[in-house]
């Protein structure tokens, strides 16, 4: 008896630890990972909402679509997703092992529906978001500093064969097919869509900012599977805001600015829904979806944004373009994370699509892409002012980071197997050696565009803008110039050039030598001497001396035809106290003839040389403007606004007994509003006191020769003539207002119309206009007015079946007090051609 009691208490014991045992499975916390893609294009889907019903327990997928949960079997998981259908599983062991969840589009799309203020919960969420815009905007803290892993990756997707390629396959096959050869066409094809990408880079960035323009983005290591690779300092960063918060997105690497959904009226622009609302701990998410409102024409973007009840702070963001006519589509996602009280962006993520190609050709999608991890965040630290320097971006590269292992220590993730592909493909497959020489001597040009410089060994380089130039005095001219500077004594440069113009039959030459005496504000010391030509009543402010800018983007110079022969002995001294700001001393004597022209100066008969000591300072200041450097190499980031010359000078003509004193300043600035377009302006002023010869007054930039020349040349007088106007004081402002497609909005990806009005101010006057003789000019005293209207992108073409070739119509009309007798004189009708997307 005693026996069995025991026996029976021993089972009972043993069923008891069975239910314990199973009730402790039950209670376990379990880890589960996954990705969540679309059901059809499995591509990841960033910021999906998953949570267990019943709780406030929730996550959302990264920008991957991989999330990570903790939950328990018997757990029901929801989840749910802007424009797809719910999806709840319930927990169990083999759902567990299920690594990737499919979501599937909804199949319905809701009807439009139109809400009023007072009915709709997104415009509470949205204002309170507005009203938060300047303290979770990451450009109104006062400093903050990241490192940056950035990823950058082009590759392409083959949508259609097109029937030449067809055709030229079959014929390949039979060719080969009768060698018994094999054909290795489709095999070199799936290489480059499917094992490897087009392109892969990597870099590694420490950035420093301080408001409100003070940058300082140190590249410390860099990765490129391309030879040669120059991409002219572009990092990913690059292609989307940091903060989702300015009133215009705007996307200068691609040349496009959109309006933020989340700006300023934008309830008069955008519908918003309120699509899910997710409690997490102590806050809650709202979802919110956004796209333009029907028939409204204005660039902008369709998303959805994930604010935070906390600061109502945009925590994930997806916004992509919704101009289906444009061969350019973008799709930008960025996730933030709360920081004490601010937020700031960890992740980047800019997918760039380009669609290219036709029927016979076949259809590709070029695509770029390009990610951000940003870490070691620091917030309103204090930043000492050796922290930055005058170049914004610069490469500081560090010892032993090209080193494979050692980048794996850098990656914020690793690399998959067709990105490590990509690195070993291009190095060793011979295969590809035809593209890749080709992409060596492309990314060689790219360098020399950026730079101005074409190396030569390593000491020795041609400056390409010496190369080759015209304009109507000199007829063609071609020439060499050369910088010479040695790595062992990087602080010192010794340049010189040469040029011969076969329509004057004259040569052109110059030298300089120049010594850096303060590397980290660019400051240094430049003696040179020169003959050559100079326009009369030019401006030389310093813009005017970044030669690709002016040389290569300025038509007005192929035009030109009246020039003085200067023979200039100079010295200047460079300073870049700070970013954005240069400042330049310089002395020079310089002996100025005339040439081609006739001209008096005073009572004295064939005044045709003038000898002229001058000193003066020249200022400029472009705050936003991003100098690149790499080694000793610069380059100009991209064109910003806005930019302010000024210059001041003391001069003395000897042979005259003039002394004289000039003051000219130069304003160039350009504003995107949401409801005008895109203005773009240049006010100038200048004033001599003294009198002076003509080849020192201001001379007017016109830009007609004649009727028959029809060109277009912004910032200047359409329908004034080269040289018929100058004087010794002046103001002059050009303005264009671009309205883009804001007034009308094409249906066509042929023809998309933007309308622009143009109008130009001058005045001018002249002192003593009785000292210029046997020689014709008019002051502008009385006004002079233009005013014109531009139809651009009336038509447009597929160029290469990348981009698109535009024509558009244009004219200007001369009106007021220097309208001419002759009505075809007061008027320029003129033809634009641009390529775009």
């Amino acid at each position: 008896m005693l026996t069995w009691k025991i026996t029976r208490l021993i089972f009972f014991l043993l069923l008891l630890q069975g239910a314990y045992t199973r009730m402790g499975a039950q209670n376990q916390t379990l880890r589960w990972q996954g990705t969540v893609v679309d059901s059809l294009s499995k591509t990841p889907l960033a910021f999906v909402n998953i949570s267990i019903v019943g709780t406030t327990t929730g996550s959302n997928s990264n920008v991957d679509g991989v999330f990570n949960l903790n939950l328990r079997l018997g757990d029901r998981v929801r989840f749910s997703y802007v424009g797809y259908a719910d999806k709840v599983l319930s927990v169990t062991s083999s759902l567990l092992e299920q690594k990737v969840i499919l979501l599937s589009e909804k199949d319905v799309l809701l009807q439009e529906f139109v809400v009023t203020p007072g009915m709709n919960p997104a415009w509470r969420i949205i204002r309170n978001a507005l009203a938060n815009r300047s303290k979770n905007n990451p450009d109104s803290y006062d400093t903050y500093q990241y490192r940056s892993y950035n990823k950058s990756i082009i590759h392409f997707d083959l949508l259609s064969e097109g029937s030449y390629a067809q055709i030229k396959r079959q014929k390949d096959s039979l060719k080969n097919a009768q060698k018994n050869r094999k054909v290795n066409n489709y095999d070199y094809q799936k290489l480059l869509k499917e094992q490897m990408y087009l392109w892969l880079k990597e870099t590694i960035v420490q950035v420093a900012h301080k408001r409100p323009n003070q940058t300082k983005e140190l590249i410390l290591a860099h990765k490129s599977s391309l030879p040669n690779d120059f991409s002219g300092g572009f990092i990913p960063t690059d292609f989307q805001p940091l903060g989702f918060y300015q009133e215009i997105i705007r996307m200068d690497v691609v040349g496009q600015s959109y309006i933020n959904p989340l700006s300023s009226n934008c309830f008069e622009r955008y519908e918003f829904v309120l699509e899910n609302t997710l409690p997490k701990d102590q806050d809650t998410t709202f979802v919110i979806s956004f796209a333009p409102k029907h028939q409204k024409n204005f660039n902008g973007f369709k998303g959805v944004f994930y604010i935070n009840s906390a600061g109502y702070a945009i925590e994930n963001v997806i916004a992509e373009t919704v101009d289906t006519l444009s061969k350019l589509q973008m799709r930008i996602q960025q996730q933030s994370r709360k920081s004490g009280e601010q937020w700031f962006p960890e992740v980047l993520d800019t997918d760039i699509s380009i669609l290219m190609g036709n029927d016979k050709m076949g259809l590709m999608d070029l695509k770029v892409h390009n990610r951000s991890y940003l870490e070691e965040v620091a917030l309103n630290q204090t930043l000492s002012a050796g922290t930055f320097s005058y170049a914004q971006r610069e490469e500081a590269l560090l010892p032993g980071y090209q080193q494979e292992s050692v980048w794996q220590t850098l990656r914020t993730e690793p690399l998959n197997v067709r990105e490590s592909n990509t690195y070993q493909y291009w190095d060793t497959l011979e295969a590809l050696k035809p593209i890749r020489n080709f992409l060596h001597g492309y990314n060689g040009v790219i360098r020399v565009l950026a730079t101005d410089r074409l190396p030569i060994g390593s000491a020795l380089s041609l400056r390409v803008s010496d190369l080759l130039r015209f304009n109507n005095y000199e007829g063609t001219r071609l020439g060499l110039g050369g910088i010479l500077q040695f790595p062992t004594a990087p602080w010192f440069t010794l340049g010189a050039s040469a040029g011969y113009g076969f329509k004057d039959k004259s040569w052109k030459y110059a030298a300089y030598a120049e010594t850096k005496l303060l590397t980290a504000q660019d400051l240094k010391l430049r003696v040179s001497y020169q003959k050559d030509l100079a326009e009369p009543g030019a401006p030389n402010m310093l813009t005017n001396t970044y030669r690709l800018l002016s040389v290569f983007t300025d038509p007005r110079n192929l035009y030109r035809y009246r020039f003085d022969q200067v023979i200039t002995k100079r010295v200047d001294l460079y300073w870049r106290p700070m970013q954005g700001l240069q400042l330049n001393p310089f002395w020079y004597d310089e002996n100025r003839k005339i040439l081609a022209y006739d001209y008096n100066y005073g009572t004295e008969k064939n005044t045709s040389s003038f000898d002229l000591v001058n000193y003066g300072l020249n200022l400029r200041w472009a705050p936003k403007e991003v100098v690149y450097k790499k080694a000793n190499l610069e380059s100009i980031f991209a064109i910003t606004f806005p930019i302010l010359d000024v210059q001041w000078s003391r001069g003395n003509l000897a042979a005259q007994n003039i002394n004289f004193s000039k003051t000219e300043l130069s304003l160039t600035h350009q504003l995107i509003s949401k409801s005008l377009g895109k203005s773009t302006f240049r006010l100038s002023a200048g004033k001599i006191w003294g009198d002076v010869p003509y080849p020192y007054l201001f001379n007017a930039p016109g830009s007609r020769l004649n009727r028959d020349l029809q060109i277009m040349i912004p910032r200047t007088f359409q329908v004034a003539g080269f040289y018929e106007f100058a004087g010794d004081q002046y103001a002059y402002l050009f303005w264009e207002q671009n309205f883009g497609e804001l007034l009308f909005k094409s249906k066509s990806k042929y023809s998309r119309p933007s309308i622009s009005l143009v109008q130009h101010l001058g005045w001018s006057a002249l002192t003593h206009p009785a000292a210029h003789s046997d020689f014709a000019f008019s002051t502008m005293q009385k006004g002079y007015y233009e005013t014109g209207l531009y139809l651009r992108d009336l038509y447009r073409v597929p160029y290469f079946d990348m981009y698109y070739l535009s024509f558009g119509v244009g004219g200007m009309m001369r009106w007021g007090p220097y309208h001419q007798a002759n009505w075809r004189d007061n008027y320029a009708f003129q033809f634009i051609m641009r390529i775009g997307f």
